[in-house]
């Protein structure tokens, strides 16, 4: 048995992204607690961990309108600047460190497993497992902007899991090849998820950060033309106030929360901001997507789902309308979904997984497991 320790930041992209490796590591029977902050606290233990707020004295709420400039605009020039959402991700690590060190220092891990807080437990003495989140996540790189910041964080990690299907992969091979599980936290499913449905349904989300840093734009920019598609949109607003879009078209619906691997089942297509969860969740589900990024890797990530054929982007100036039609209507991008759908499901899951990252810990003589 292994005492396995996730640390993530409060961001639910990361938080969600590890929740069914460690799920699975528990069922395996390992020892396992999970070190994050915020709001992301009691959502893990809802994911039935147990879990310690390794910050509990600090105000993340505060940090978000202060950091609002690093998270950037919807401008891929300003996306590129270093000093952009790395930035607002350093300040995440910096309220969190104390903190961990403590826990780390206290609880003795056999494994910390993480996304990019590796730091703590090497100047520790601990063996580290990063943990991928999507196809630009990489133990060296989390996208082309973090090079410089990356350089001097080389070496830090043991051992790795990589959950980017290999034809979407943008960065070098790394680490153990793992199957991505959409987790989005449990919920009562309302009747209309799974009424027959009369005409394809699209959904549509931004994510719980960017609203914040960009607000919602391009929810506007759907709103007013979803009347003129023969579609039915649900708008997941990620736990926002749905009085806040005004008066809705006759085939939209708005909902403050519905987890979205539930809903993408349901749907013909997606529409969302370019983060790592909606992305990972909607290719699982073999979706077409419109992403219409707001910053940090956002930008990144849509470049490489054009590449592979699965995603279109579009301006906020071009008829939305047009390009939703477009999204229902191609057959390619379907089809290349379809594929990359197929591609994750013959990759190893977090079940198959656990036992050979125990071997790898022992082979290597780093634990007394």
């Amino acid at each position: 048995m292994m005492r396995m320790l996730f640390m993530s930041p409060p961001n639910l992209g990361a938080v969600f992204g590890m929740v069914p490796l460690a799920q699975a590591a528990v069922a395996a029977g390992h020892d396992v607690l999970f070190g994050t902050c915020s709001t992301a606290v009691p959502l893990v233990a809802q994911a039935g961990l147990n879990v310690v707020d390794v910050a509990p004295n600090d105000d993340f709420a505060a940090l978000l309108p202060r950091e609002r400039h690093a998270f950037a605009s919807n401008r891929p020039d300003a996306v590129s600047e270093k000093s952009g959402a790395p930035h607002f991700f350093e300040a995440f690590a910096d309220l969190m460190l104390m903190g961990s060190r403590e826990l780390v220092a206290r609880w003795r891990p056999d494994l910390v497993v993480h996304t990019s807080q590796a730091v703590v437990a090497r100047h520790l003495g601990v063996p580290t497992l990063f943990h991928g989140i999507g196809f630009l996540h990489h133990p060296d790189m989390v996208s082309p902007w973090l090079r410089a910041k990356s350089a001097r964080r080389r070496g830090i990690c043991d051992f790795a899991v990589n959950v980017s299907p290999p034809s979407m992969s943008a960065v070098e091979p790394f680490g153990r090849p793992m199957r991505y599980i959409p987790y989005s936290g449990g919920g009562v499913l309302p009747d209309w998820l799974f009424q027959r449905l009369r005409r394809p349904r699209i959904a549509v989300t931004l994510g719980t950060v960017a609203p914040r840093f960009t607000g919602t734009h391009p929810l506007q920019w759907i709103l007013g033309s979803a009347g003129q598609v023969d579609a039915e949109f649900v708008f997941a607003l990620g736990g926002a106030d749905p009085a806040g879009l005004g008066p809705l078209p006759a085939n939209v619906r708005a909902v403050a929360w519905l987890p979205l691997n539930a809903l993408v089942r349901t749907c013909t297509a997606v529409v969302h901001h370019g983060g790592a969860g909606s992305i990972m969740a909607s290719l699982d589900a073999g979706l077409p997507q419109l992403v219409l990024p707001q910053g940090a890797d956002q930008f990144d990530n849509t470049d490489v789902l054009i590449r592979r054929g699965v995603g279109v982007t579009s301006s906020l100036d071009r008829p939305a309308a047009e390009v939703l039609r477009r999204l229902l209507d191609d057959e390619g991008l379907a089809a290349s979904a379809r594929q990359v759908q197929a591609e994750m499901e013959t990759m190893p899951t977090p079940a198959e997984t656990v036992p050979k990252i125990a071997q790898d810990v022992r082979s290597a003589g780093m634990s007394k497991v």
